[in-house]
């Protein structure tokens, strides 16, 4: 899924994404070395199943589901 549309899904800036793949957040991959970042479908969906309520979705709350999760 592209940044622009992965961002509309999640409801936030797309260089958010792009910053929270970058820190190991999210999976992404690149078509070509500097280019755009497409980001999986299924993984967007669990990122928003983690919004609590209207709190805005911010990489501490990533990392504290990922911490929560049993392994």
């Amino acid at each position: 899924m592209t940044g622009h549309f992965a961002s509309k899904l999640v409801g936030v800036r797309e260089n958010t994404l792009c910053r929270w793949a970058t820190a190991g957040m999210l999976t992404y991959r690149q078509d070509e070395q500097d280019g755009a970042f497409r980001f999986l479908r299924p993984e967007l969906l669990t990122v928003v199943g983690m919004r609590h309520g209207d709190a805005p979705l911010t990489i501490q709350t990533i990392r504290r589901n990922l911490a929560e999760r049993p392994t």
